[in-house]
């Protein structure tokens, strides 16, 4: 699984039904193995501010919010991602 984990790209995890918690760790082995890869977390965490800000459906902004969270954890921003 973890192989499988391994190769996905950090939308395909992210936009998972189910985050699991193998998907976020390996999620972040990838990031801290990446500078491209670390770049596009954060354009990702940009474009999460963005449509929660912008956001009109609750269901949505709660996701975004679930997901921008996840980022700005692995991204070590651990303040932001408690707010």
């Amino acid at each position: 699984m973890t192989t499988k984990l391994a190769e996905l790209s950090i939308n395909d995890i992210l936009e998972a039904e189910d985050i699991t918690r193998d998907s976020v760790l390996a999620l972040r082995k990838n990031i801290y193995s990446s500078n491209e890869a670390r770049e596009e977390l954060k354009e990702t965490v940009e474009k999460l501010y963005s449509s929660i800000n912008k956001g009109h459906d609750s269901a949505k902004i709660k996701d975004d919010s679930q997901r921008l969270g996840i980022c700005l954890w692995i991204l070590g921003r651990i303040d932001e991602a408690i707010n």
